[in-house]
């Protein structure tokens, strides 16, 4: 589910102006953002893996928050759907 909550805000956000800092590599959303956003969603991933190799009692947690995560990165989607391309 995360992983299609970062697909849907990446294909939603193609092309028009970045408004968040962190993913921004120019004035719009490119492939230099989808780099960011790619190595951040698996570098998350890789360490959740890491972390329930360690502790499995916190699967639950970690489910929860992936959840709220993809839930949140869909409404994004969703209102990047209105805003109109530059």
């Amino acid at each position: 589910m995360l992983a299609g909550g970062e697909a849907a805000d990446a294909a939603s956000s193609w092309g028009k102006n970045e408004a968040n800092p962190l993913v921004r590599t120019g004035q719009h959303f490119s492939y230099g953002s989808m780099a960011i956003k790619l190595g951040a969603l698996g570098a998350g991933m890789v360490t959740q893996r890491y972390i329930l190799s360690k502790s499995p009692n916190k699967a639950p947690l970690f489910a929860a928050t992936n959840v709220a995560a993809a839930a949140m990165l869909g409404v994004v989607a969703e209102h990047n759907m209105h805003v109109p391309r530059p």
